[in-house]
């Protein structure tokens, strides 16, 4: 029995984000883990150049973006890259920007990116998934080449839910410095690699970005220094609950929530349903 979490090999893409695999030549896959030190409402991604791009890499790349739902699931899809956007769809039924395979082509069909596993603990993300290393989707799909190098390119960033409207995940632009953020390199699958020493730490073991309100306890809403506040205007004090620095939170429906709001007679205090 091989343990979900045991690969092959293992190579570093950034202090804080690791890519690992395994080859399955005889069966046409491989099988990837991606762990990160990162937010739990933010996704990991990773994937293949377009052969034929000589700069700008993404554009035009085979990804999978990965992560944990709003209810703490993980999941892994086949996202190809037509634009540096967040996905869209126009009135032609036209696709563009970081969309799944299937807003491309119609279909489910050709998202080919196997779920395996995937846990987060102690601030760590990890998933795990398989692909096929030929590819069955003309449009959207890079064929893997095993035995030769090939660039991959890698990023983290924050990620909308799906809603009604948009049954999808939405990455968004990754931001960040080069080789923190995102980056890409040279990578030859077939070749043994582990650089990987020791288990990715977290300074926060917990999810800074995320609050469960429970009914029994009030949330205490206080004011503070913007530390890590990614967002425009990108204000100089932001609101703290339970001690988390502008935090999502996380209700369930029908449960009432009690606030204890001690942030100040010049603080506004509002709640909204979108995460970015």
């Amino acid at each position: 029995y091989e343990q979900p979490t045991m690969f092959e090999n293992c190579k570093v893409l950034s202090p804080n984000y690791r890519v690992r695999w395994t080859l399955r030549e005889e069966e046409n896959k491989i099988d990837i883990g991606l762990e990160a030190v990162t937010g739990i409402q933010n996704y990991m991604a990773f994937g293949w150049a377009n052969p034929n791009s000589l700069s700008g890499y993404m554009l035009h790349a085979d990804v999978t973006v990965s992560g944990f739902t709003e209810e703490g699931m993980p999941f892994a899809g086949d996202y190809y890259i037509s634009d540096y956007s967040e996905c869209s769809v126009d009135e032609n039924d036209v696709a563009r920007g970081v969309c799944p395979d299937s807003l491309y082509s119609g279909s489910d069909s050709v998202n080919n990116t196997h779920l395996v596993y995937g846990h987060r603990k102690d601030g760590v993300s990890f998933v795990r998934y398989q692909r096929p290393l030929k590819a069955n989707d003309p449009k959207a799909d890079v064929p893997v080449n095993h035995t030769a190098n090939a660039t991959v390119i890698w990023a983290l960033g924050r990620i909308k839910p799906p809603d009604y409207l948009r049954p999808y995940s939405l990455p968004q632009n990754h931001g960040g410095p080069r080789f923190e953020a995102y980056g890409y390199l040279s990578l030859n699958v077939s070749e043994k690699v582990n650089d990987c020493a020791g288990p990715l730490d977290a300074e926060d073991k917990e999810d800074q970005e995320l609050v469960i309100a429970n009914a029994n306890t009030p949330l205490v809403v206080t004011s503070g220094p913007a530390v890590h506040y990614p967002n425009p205007p990108n204000p100089s004090k932001v609101l703290y609950i339970n001690k988390k620095e502008a935090p999502l939170l996380r209700v369930e429906r029908g449960v009432t929530v009690k606030f204890s709001v001690q942030a100040g007679h010049d603080v506004a205090f509002y709640m909204t349903s979108d995460a970015l």
